[in-house]
């Protein structure tokens, strides 16, 4: 109540409570008797207590009352819960009719006061008091005897520890004795071992009682404390090779396995008693669960089976003792999460730097993505990395205030820092403050309208210089300007602009989805123009087929698909598989080459024959995209580079015009294919061009700022929260995880090299193999087991089901009526099984007249069943000779 006390004395309010001797109410006398006295509170301390109620914690009315009432001469019992219930209902009251009172009314309403009855043995008395006082003289005179107790074994204690130290002594110097004595008999052991042979050894060891399957448990054991000394001694020439003995394993006659262990402490041990070889063994054991997202219950299963697994619990304990080390904290927000310090994880990551030689300036990259874990959770991750390791959760203000201080001291080491940023473009405008990429000015390194990104006859330097380039410090006074250019917050990191760096991974992977679409859009376009004059039993999607066969053949599963409306009927919107990176490398590598395939025969020539024949103009457009494909995809084997040569940086924008070319080139195809306007040039391509040569030049390799990384926690995050997590806390078991990997990642077995002597086949013929393995999710489907329909069936069917079902059976009808297109799905069905049926008396009787007539059966065969065919009803001689031609 101490916290109470505090703020109920900031209050300074002036309580109207005192006591008076007001008779009780009718029905309080009837259900009680005996003394009382009436409290008299203001309507305005009802109100103000119901309030603090509201706001504190742990508090009670009565403890309001105490303290307000520290004047009267009265005290109530902290357990009446009569007098708390009694003030809870009138402050209710009090509440209820206040509500809407204004002026002159609310001041009189407040002054009015309010009676509480309290009855004489709710209340504090003398005697009670005394009685408390009596118990606690009696409770200090029985704790300052146990501390005379405690001084008397204190003393006691001290004299047994000085002559355990003599004896000590004593034993030390018997020891040393015992040690030169052993030294001599251990010599003379090893003499007589050596002369002697082993016939001798297993003398006296053979059963002579009842085996160990016929003996109760008891008897049992004995046994196997008996076999556990004959065993050892037995084994006594182990240590001569250099081994030693940890236990043994026997199975009786019924299968059933013993383990004798010759540990010290073979009891039932727990992790931290164990020898270091078992406690790096279910380290490396926990790393493994760790990083494949096994489960306890799945590791406990196979401990049960297996032998010589090392049991669960001990798991448990070890993963306990990681998380013990590992300080998670909450998130600053509103809104759940985990975090580690980052100064700290810092300073580890660093300290293993120093421990390799490494003091000097170190990079830091901080980087962050969001993550869909499941449909109503979402993730969003955040970490850092040390640009050093090349290939190899946090509070804003914690890291700005590492990224003021310039410096971190490790191990008596002053460590100087520069700060990254990296991620995706929508984390990078959202860290620094700025507008969604679709506004006006999205660049995050200059303030160019977005309608002007499509001029590239700027020079290099033009988006570079102070009038146009973008300063941290410009931006946050920009959010209260006139003039914003997209700055919307202040930034939430204090990292340079100039240390800012895109994603090479999102690069890629937005400008191809830029290219995607337009490639498939324009097939959709020219099988619409195609489908346009036919029917629509015979319209057909080829050109779309022909670009999805073309990814396919590049080895990536790909698919287009047109989108149902809320009818279930087509709308006209399109839609395709979303690829990975490498999928998307994949096909910015082979497409070109594929390129023929989405033309007519007659455009298969070469690009100089077809160029000068001046065939039709999709030829040409077909020519701008290869040679627009091939050029991004040497522009990006430049970006993923390590180390790119310094002509290829210098040709980046200069030398060679690679970028700029390639943008043109895009620009050219404007008016001719979808998709290539001046308004489709994004901010990735504007700063592929004039912002990405710099990073170039100063870094020497962007990809040291891949996204890669965070991608890869991004699905061990996934994988933890669907396998590893119960929901509960999934923030915090995810950090942990995380921890416990990184902690333990020099556990990772070392797999064993294999050098890949065959190029051609791990580049070409094991894609060849692959796509050759026949698939079962792929195969025709057999309609055997399928039940057909029945009346019934076919009366619930819906419009537009029947209609499908009409089509699958290629009826073509222009009937509306759906009492008419059930009757003609029943025959349409009744059909399909004559059918069937006559089919399967082809086959008998072919068979039969070809043993009589010879080749010239097949004829009879038609005439015999023409017949057959139309002495069924409804059967016409010209169709049912159609139906024997189709068999």
């Amino acid at each position: 109540m101490s916290d109470n006390i505090t703020w109920q004395e900031n209050l300074k309010i002036s309580y109207q409570i005192h006591v008076c001797g007001e008779s009780s109410l009718r029905y309080i006398g009837e259900q009680r008797s005996g003394q009382y006295f009436v409290l008299k509170i203001s309507n305005k301390v009802l109100l103000k207590w119901r309030e603090l109620k509201d706001t504190v914690q742990n508090v009670s009315y009565l403890d309001l009352l105490a303290l307000s009432a520290v004047k009267l001469p009265i005290s109530v019992k902290p357990d009446a819960d009569r007098v708390e219930e009694c003030i809870r209902t009138t402050a209710s009251i009090a509440y209820h009719q206040s509500k809407g009172l204004r002026g002159y009314k609310r001041v009189n309403f407040l002054a009015k006061t309010r009676s509480v009855k309290v009855f004489l043995n709710e209340l504090l008395n003398v005697s009670s008091l005394q009685a408390q006082l009596n118990k606690c003289e009696e409770d200090k005179k029985e704790l300052q005897n146990q501390l005379w107790e405690l001084d008397n074994r204190c003393a006691t204690l001290l004299q047994e520890l000085l002559s355990a130290r003599d004896e000590i002594n004593i034993l030390e110097t018997e020891a040393d004795q015992a040690f030169t004595e052993n030294k001599e008999l251990t010599e003379y052991i090893k003499h007589i071992e050596e002369s002697l042979t082993c016939s001798n050894c297993s003398t006296g060891l053979e059963n002579a009682g009842q085996p160990i399957n016929e003996v109760g448990e008891r008897q049992r054991r004995r046994i196997v404390r008996e076999l556990k000394t004959q065993s050892e001694r037995a084994l006594w020439f182990l240590e001569s090779f250099g081994f030693k003995l940890n236990s043994v394993k026997v199975k009786d006659v019924n299968g059933k396995i013993t383990e004798i262990d010759y540990t010290e402490g073979n009891g039932k041990r727990t992790f931290d008693q164990l020898p270091d070889e078992e406690k790096d063994t279910i380290r490396a054991i926990l790393y493994i669960m760790d990083t494949y997202c096994i489960g306890d219950s799945a590791y406990h299963e196979m401990s049960v089976l297996i032998d010589g697994l090392p049991r669960s619990y001990l798991i448990k304990q070890c993963r306990s003792s990681l998380n013990s080390i590992c300080h998670i904290s909450r998130t600053p927000g509103k809104n759940p999460g985990a975090q580690m310090s980052f100064k700290e994880e810092l300073r580890s990551q660093i300290r293993t730097k120093i421990d390799c030689g490494d003091v000097g300036k170190q990079r830091i990259r901080i980087a962050g993505d969001g993550a869909k874990m499941s449909r109503i959770a979402n993730f969003i991750v955040l970490s850092f990395a040390v640009l050093s390791d090349e290939e190899s959760v946090m509070s804003w203000k914690e890291i700005n205030k590492v990224i003021e201080m310039g410096k971190i001291e490790v191990d008596g080491h002053e460590i100087p820092l520069e700060f990254y940023l990296s991620g995706d473009y929508k984390f990078l405008l959202l860290i620094l403050g700025m507008n969604s990429a679709i506004s006006d000015y999205a660049c995050i390194y200059c303030t160019i309208h977005k309608k002007d990104r499509w001029d590239m006859s700027k020079s290099e330097d033009y988006y570079l210089s102070d009038d146009n380039k973008r300063i941290l410090h410009d931006n946050e006074h920009m959010v209260n300007s006139t003039n914003k250019f997209g700055c919307v917050r202040k930034p939430l990191l204090n990292i340079p602009i100039t240390n800012v760096r895109i994603d090479e991974l999102h690069l890629l992977l937005r400008i191809t989805d830029i290219l995607e679409r337009n490639i498939i859009n324009d097939a959709i376009e020219r099988d619409v123009k195609d489908n346009l004059n036919r029917a629509p039993s015979d319209r057909k999607n080829q050109h779309a087929q022909n670009v999805v066969d073309a990814i396919n053949a590049c080895g990536v599963s790909f698919s287009v698909w047109e989108k149902k409306d809320a009818n279930g009927k087509t709308s006209g919107i399109y839609d395709w598989t979303s690829m990975v990176g490498n999928e998307k490398k994949k096909v910015l590598a082979n497409l070109p080459a594929q390129f023929p395939n989405f033309l007519d025969e007659h455009f298969s020539g070469t690009i100089s024959q077809i160029w000068q024949c001046k065939k039709t103009q999709n030829y040409l457009n077909f020519i701008f995209l290869f040679s627009f494909l091939k050029k991004f995809h040497e522009l990006y084997q430049i970006l993923s580079s390590w180390k790119p040569s310094e002509d290829e940086i210098d040709g980046f924008f200069r030398k060679y015009r690679k970028a700029k070319d390639w943008i043109e080139l895009f620009l050219s195809l404007g008016g001719k294919v979808c998709g290539y306007e001046k308004a489709r040039i994004t901010p990735y391509m504007h700063i592929l061009v004039y912002h990405i040569p710099k990073f170039l030049k100063n870094d020497k390799s962007i990809k040291q700022f891949t996204g890669q990384g965070i991608e890869k926690i991004n699905d061990v995050v996934r994988s933890i929260y669907h396998n590893k997590s119960n929901r509960h806390d999934a923030c915090k078991e995810a950090v942990q995880a995380l921890k416990r990997i990184d902690n333990l990642q020099n556990f990772e077995r070392v797999p064993h090299q294999y050098t890949k002597k065959n190029t051609e086949y791990w580049t070409k013929e094991i894609f060849e193999q692959r796509r050759k393995r026949p698939r079962l999710c792929v195969d025709p489907r057999e309609d055997d087991g399928i039940p057909p329909l029945t009346q019934d069936d076919i009366d619930k069917m819906s419009l537009c089901e029947i209609k499908d079902k009409l089509k699958e059976l290629n009826v073509k009808t222009k009937l509306r009526s759906l009492v008419k297109l059930k009757e003609l799905l029943k025959n349409a069905i009744s059909l399909k099984v004559h059918a069937e049926c006559f089919s399967v008396a082809i086959d008998v009787l072919a068979h039969q007249i070809r043993l009589r007539t010879g080749p010239g059966g097949s004829h009879i065969v038609q005439s015999t069943l023409i017949g057959v065919i139309t002495s069924y009803p409804g059967g016409r001689g010209t169709r049912a000779r159609e139906q024997i031609a189709w068999v």
